[in-house]
């Protein structure tokens, strides 16, 4: 069978059994975290022909994605139908994308890993931008890596483009742009006089892509600010957990006072730009403290597995534990408390399994560009991956200190193609120095 087809199909297959799977075990299955909120939106938009009754600002692809669904009244399983889809083309793009800049078999493994990848197929079966962001993320980066190739304008107007569109889905994509810069400066260098050209085609493309969102949000709710996550970002990602990390035992900035009443007001919808400033101003007048609680929170993207709870929504099960405070235990040192969770949930031994895969995972992808130095000087192997390792530390620092495996879901394609190019460097230099057998 073509590998191309047994890919799509078995990424498909995977992806339609979990959706059924969803199904059985929950009342209310395809929906979690910001869901609710995206598909109220779509609604808005098939049924009302408005985008936001509330000023809920969400960057408008996803919905608009989703909107036809509404307006022709199918049920929710066709539109995750619909994502399967493009989580089996994303599969796809990683094996025939891939297979230009790595070799065959490593492009072929880490798409069926991309394929089978729980975390993967569970964010293809909720309603969260995570499925349709990396659908345009991924080739952005691949035809950043053809660049290196063949230095053909053309791949950095086809990055900017999708990059823009990216990031109508997601607003991370706007700073995830400064990636298309550091591809001309290592494509050109040392003559980096020349970057300039591919960057304005890139920045050109990237701008006309997400001037008509910034006319609207301009013309309709006269602010520039791209979605109204960024607020919440500062708050409550940011701020808030910033204050509990340092300050454990008191009440934080938004548990009572003016910043409170404001948030009460605003009854869930757009966080307050006041509130926002008071996040700011806390952060700035601890700014060392910041930095090293945003450095020691950024391998959270690699210990929040996802796989314990990816297996809790879809079978419906209860592992009774906490991985978000199981890792604030871990930072702080508290190995009291540690060991207090793992006494009142053993459970948690094995959900370490699973932890320890990723870890390996991260760092057998992040030790790829040692081994390649090391091990093949080939110039467009040590551009690549030292490009893609870059993406993988501004990702990681973008996204801390929250790290969820849905923002891991992103980048799982390149810590898989980078990992397995490691390995398999590590297992040809076992096989070649091995005894000969007499």
């Amino acid at each position: 069978m073509n590998k191309t087809i047994f890919i799509f199909f078995f990424a498909l297959l995977a992806r339609i059994a979990c959706a059924v799977l969803f199904s059985w075990t929950n009342d209310h299955p395809f929906i979690t975290g910001d869901s609710s909120g995206y598909l109220a939106i779509a609604e808005n938009i098939a049924r009302h022909s408005t985008y936001s009754e509330t000023g809920n600002l969400r960057t408008p692809l996803y919905p608009l994605l989703l909107a036809p669904f509404f307006f022709f009244n199918l049920s929710h399983f066709t539109m995750i139908f619909a994502q399967g889809i493009l989580g089996a083309i994303t599969a796809v793009f990683i094996y025939r994308f891939g297979k230009k800049l790595f070799p065959e078999k490593i492009a072929l493994f880490s798409a069926l890993a991309f394929s089978a990848d729980l975390v993967s197929i569970f964010y293809a079966n909720v309603f969260l931008t995570e499925i349709l962001f990396t659908f345009m993320f991924l080739p952005a980066i691949f035809f950043c890596l053809l660049y290196f190739k063949k230095q053909k304008t053309r791949y950095f107007l086809a990055s900017g483009a999708l990059l823009g569109l990216a990031s109508l889905a997601r607003p991370i994509g706007l700073a995830l742009f400064m990636l298309l810069p550091l591809c001309a400066l290592i494509a050109h260098w040392p003559r980096i006089i020349i970057i300039w050209r591919p960057t304005l085609v890139a920045a050109v493309v990237f701008f006309i892509v997400i001037s008509p969102w910034l006319f609207y949000i301009y013309t309709n709710f006269s602010t520039l600010q791209f979605s109204s996550i960024y607020n919440y970002d500062w708050v409550f990602n940011k701020a808030d957990n910033f204050h509990r990390w340092l300050y454990p035992d008191r009440p934080t900035i938004f548990d009572k006072g003016i910043a409170r009443d404001l948030l009460d007001q605003s009854a869930g919808h757009v966080i307050p730009n006041e509130v926002v400033d008071v996040a700011k101003k806390f952060i700035s007048d601890h700014k060392i403290q910041y930095a090293a609680f945003h450095l020691l929170y950024a391998p959270r993207l690699f210990l929040h597995d996802g796989y314990t709870d990816s297996l809790e929504t879809l079978a419906n099960i209860d592992f009774a534990f906490d991985n978000v405070s199981l890792y604030n235990s871990f930072v702080q040192l508290d190995f009291e408390k540690l060991k207090a969770r793992i006494a009142e949930h053993p459970i948690i031994i094995l959900s370490l399994i699973p932890k320890t895969f990723l870890l390996a995972i991260a760092a057998m992808a992040f030790l790829n560009l040692i081994l390649i130095l090391k091990y093949n000087r080939n110039s467009l192997s040590v551009k690549i991956s030292l490009f893609l390792t870059i993406l993988l530390v501004f990702y990681t620092l973008l996204v801390s200190p929250v790290g969820y495996s849905r923002f891991r879901f992103v980048i799982n394609p390149i810590l898989f193609l980078l990992a397995i190019e490691s390995i398999t460097i590590v297992i040809r230099r076992i096989w070649r120095q091995r005894p000969a057998l007499h």
